[in-house]
Order: structure tokens, then sequence, then C-alpha cells
């Protein structure tokens, strides 16, 4: 059963949403730290319900804090699932709802509670400008959170118990709350002008879905509509043809499916894509900064693992430079259809490209299903929020001597890496740029 049905927090969220369209990502998440008997203290969902859904039918994503858990205190993962909507209605599009009721920082996690605030700035000043923020504060909303609707575009607080502030007013010399309440939503919202509503929880939801309402007549938003049907999802797909175009990636021609290839190309190395519903299409950044890497290391006995394969570009191009074989990985279902698909129209054999679903960083199972020390090259083009945790497990499936391609890394978050790839015991090779992206290559010690 979804947290979103079982709480203060998940009844806030099937509130604000269209009925039945929520869907909550990164249920089975909860706290990493062991340190002052956090081990004993039971936190589901991390103390914070995240998703997706829809508003008047257009897409949004929303997080939701649960004061029952921890006193919905921000720590590690919290802050993690929380950047993980960001980037996911980065790529939609789509509005990031937040509903906040929170103790603020989870002090029991001390310097990586710290980090995870800064990660939620990170995410919002990306986001500003980009797509809209809301923020409904219904509880405590104070310290370093209060620096979280700062950076949204509207805020509205519920009139009685909400609270908003840097310091407590009972904290402010020469002031006491019964004498001026600064972190009320009266005060906030007639004195200081940050917050843009006030009322009562259900005023304040009806307030947010009237603000989205508002911003369609200045701008785009929510253009991901869910749909159950598959009238609506094969016109998303056909959408595609409007902006995919063929490219190269130097010598490399990328064309879809539904474009011909010229006389004066048919010469060249021609991968045909169609990304359907999976991610990969090649022509963002930190795909081709993959793809380069691939080209100087692949040989014709290259056993490669493509984790997070998505579309299965990377692998299909490995393939038809050399390669003997290829496991592809990923977490999304539709990736299997989509690589089928690829594997068909480029004349891929089949039996050289094996594709799983699954969490290689954590299922024990998908790691026995990849096998150990198998792999020449593995290649993660994700997030390098997930290529952290991942590399010191990937080093297990890798041979004495095989080379790490990562990409997927925005360039601030370079060292974050390095470091991760240094600290599995590999041997960096070389780091490469295109734009703001980045990509490490390294080899594990023969």
């Amino acid at each position: 059963m979804s947290n979103a049905t079982q709480s203060l927090a998940g009844t806030r969220i099937t509130s604000l949403l269209d009925a039945n369209s929520f869907v909550e990502i990164g249920q089975s998440v909860t706290a990493r730290n062991t340190d002052f008997n956090m081990t004993e203290k039971k936190a589901p969902s991390d103390g914070v319900i995240t998703g997706y859904g829809v508003i008047d039918g257009n897409l949004v994503y929303v997080y939701s804090q649960d004061a029952s858990v921890l006193k919905g205190s921000i720590g590690e993962m919290h802050a993690r699932k929380i950047a993980n909507i960001y980037d996911m209605a980065m790529k939609m599009g789509a509005p990031v709802i937040g509903l906040v009721d929170c103790a603020g920082l989870r002090l029991q996690e001390a310097t990586d509670a710290l980090e995870a605030f800064g990660t939620l700035y990170l995410k919002q000043s990306l986001a500003s400008g980009v797509i809209p923020q809301i923020t409904a504060i219904f509880g405590t909303c104070g310290g370093g959170l209060s620096l979280v609707p700062a950076l949204t575009d509207f805020t509205f607080m519920e009139e009685k118990n909400a609270k908003l502030f840097v310091n407590s007013p009972n904290a402010i010399p020469g002031n006491t709350v019964d004498k001026c309440d600064t972190s009320s939503a009266k005060f906030q919202s007639e004195k200081t002008g940050l917050v843009d509503g006030v009322g009562t929880e259900e005023e304040i939801l009806s307030q947010v879905k009237e603000e989205l309402e508002s911003l369609r007549m200045f701008c785009e938003i929510g253009e991901g509509s869910i749909a159950v049907d598959e009238t609506e999802d094969i016109d998303w797909i056909n959408n595609w043809k409007k902006y995919f175009k063929q490219f190269y990636v130097d010598d490399i021609l990328i064309i879809p499916s539904w474009e011909e290839v010229k006389e004066e190309d048919k010469d060249k190395m021609i991968i045909h894509i169609d990304p359907g519903t999976a991610f990969g299409t090649g022509m963002h950044e930190t795909t081709q900064l993959c793809i380069r890497q691939l080209k100087k290391y692949v040989t014709p006995e290259t056993e490669l693992l493509d984790v997070g394969t998505g579309s299965g570009i990377l692998s299909i191009i490995a393939l038809k430079m050399g390669a003997k074989h290829a496991v592809g990985t990923d977490l999304d279902p539709c990736a299997v259809p989509a690589v089928e698909e690829n594997k068909e129209v480029n004349g891929i054999i089949p039996e050289s490209f094996d594709m799983m679903i699954g969490n290689i960083i954590d299922d024990k199972e998908v790691q026995d299903k990849v096998g150990y020390g198998c792999y020449d090259i593995v290649v993660a083009n994700i997030l390098a929020d997930v290529l952290v945790p991942l590399t010191p497990v990937i080093v297990n499936q890798m041979k004495p001597g095989a080379v790490y391609i990562t990409s997927g890394i925005i360039d601030d978050k370079e060292p974050t890496v390095v470091d991760a790839v240094k600290a599995a015991g590999l041997e960096i090779l070389e780091v490469t740029y295109q734009g703001e992206w980045v990509s490490v290559t390294a080899r594990k010690q023969a």
C-alpha cells in the first residue's frame, strides 16, 4: 500500500491532485544513517512522500513532508528523493509543488543533512525560470528550510499552524511570540511580502490549483500529461518526430527510423535510434561523451555492461564498433521494448545484447544475473548522485584491467564522482568535457 494513503502528508497529496492520479516514487526509501541509534527508529519513506500526478489533467511533480516521521526532518535520503523529482520535472517541463511540514535539519545526520540542504538549493536554483515551483507550508518551515519557499515562485501558508522563520521569534532579542509572531502567516504575508496567500488547509490547496491555472495564461506548464490509454502514448511518441532529426557524433550518423539515409552518408556508420518511451537519443552531451570514449576502448573481444541503458544506444554503438557482447540494465520497464526495437532496426544479433530490469546497486539478484568479473567495459551514463553509490558495487562486475566510462555528471559534481571512483580503487584515465557536462573514465587494476 502506498504511503500516500496512510498519513496526513499523503492525504494532502490526494486532496491536491486529480482522483487516482498519484504515482509514488521512492516509497521503499528510508534513512541510511545508523548513528545516534537511528537503526532503532522507523523512518518510512524517510519522512517525505514523492511522486507525480495530474491537476486538471496536467502533469505535476509533488513532495509532501510527513511530520509523523522524525518530525519530517530533512536528512540525506529525504533530500535525494526531492532532488530526484526535480530532475524528472526538469526533463518533462512540469511544475514542482512542495507541501512543507518539517522540523528542519535532521541533527542525527550532521554533515550529510547539511549537504542535503545544499542539494535542494542547487536543484531549486537550476529549476528557477525553467519550471514553476510552488511551496505550500502547513506546519513548521524554519532554519535552512526557510530558504526553500524563498527560492520558489509562489508560497502559501496555512493561517493557524504554519510557521516560517530563520530564527524563532523567541530567539530574537527584544521579541517574543506574544509581542509579534514574526513567523506567522499573517506577518509573512502582510509585513514581509514573502507569502502570496493565506488560508485554511483546504483553501491553500485550492489556491495552489488556481495559481497553476493562472500560470497557463503566460507559459506552457504540465506538457507531459499522464494518460492511461494507448492513443495518448502513441501521440507522445510521434511527437518526437517534430524534434528528433538525424545528426552526427563525429563520424557516426544517428538517425531515426522515419528519416531516409542520404546517398552520401551510406558509407558511414549508421545508427538507427527511436527513443520510444525510454531515455536515449544520442543528442545529449553526456551520451556523446560516452560514445567517444567507447570508440577508444571497444575491441572485438569486448564484453560490455551498460548500466541505465535506456534506448540501448550505447550498447548498440559498441556492438556496431565490433564489441562481442553487451548486457544492459535499467530501472524503467519501457527500456525493454525500446531496446528490442532498436536492436532489430540496427541488425543486432539478438543473443549479442541481453537486457534486464532492476536496480544493480542494491538488488543482489540483479547483480548475480549480470555476473561478476565478466566485463571489459562498464559504461554508465546516469547522474552523479547515482554514480557515487554505483561505483563501489560495479567494480565487482569488472574484469581486472577493465575500463569504467561514466557520464551524466554536471561540471560541479566532477570532484564528487572522481573521489568516488578513486575510493573504489580505480585509476583515473581521463576526464573529458562537453559544455557543462563531464565524463570520467577509469581502469580497474589488472
